[in-house]
């Protein structure tokens, strides 16, 4: 009878994971707003993928950052790519952004959309030097 009750709230437990889990963004979501972002900041087609093979590495595979989750903190690094305050978003996406209704509740940082934006803003300024500086202990690992 005890096992039976210790099953049934582990099977609870893993459940309410998973759903909190579910809420992350997906491999092939990331690739889409990475390139719209690269469309935004008018990166080559090669740039994009690139950017879209190194988004996934970055977020989900091996040493990632967050595994999607917005709300993913280490520090004072927070959201999906583990961002801090002083990295800044800009101000022309921001308004662009607003325009649309779009807002942060909680800080861009853990605003997937604009972090994505940023992601890619960072490879358009520093090419692929930026982004291993930036994520050395994900990209790749």
């Amino acid at each position: 009878m005890r096992i039976l009750r210790i099953t049934a709230i582990a099977l609870l437990f893993l459940s309410i994971a998973t759903t909190a889990h579910a809420k992350a963004w997906t491999k092939d979501r990331l690739r889409a707003e990475i390139s719209e972002a690269s469309r935004y900041y008018d990166l080559t087609p090669s740039d994009e993928t690139y950017l879209r093979k190194a988004g996934v590495d970055i977020v989900f595979v091996g040493a990632h950052e967050s595994s999607g989750a917005k709300h993913a903190h280490s520090g004072q690094h927070r959201g999906m790519w583990q961002f801090n305050r002083s990295w800044r978003l800009g101000k022309g996406l921001h308004r662009r952004k607003a325009r649309d209704g779009h807002s942060h509740s909680d800080g861009w940082e853990c605003c997937r959309e604009c972090s994505t934006y940023r992601f890619v803003k960072s490879y358009k300024d520093g090419g692929r030097a930026a982004l291993r500086r930036h994520w050395r202990s994900t990209l790749g690992r």
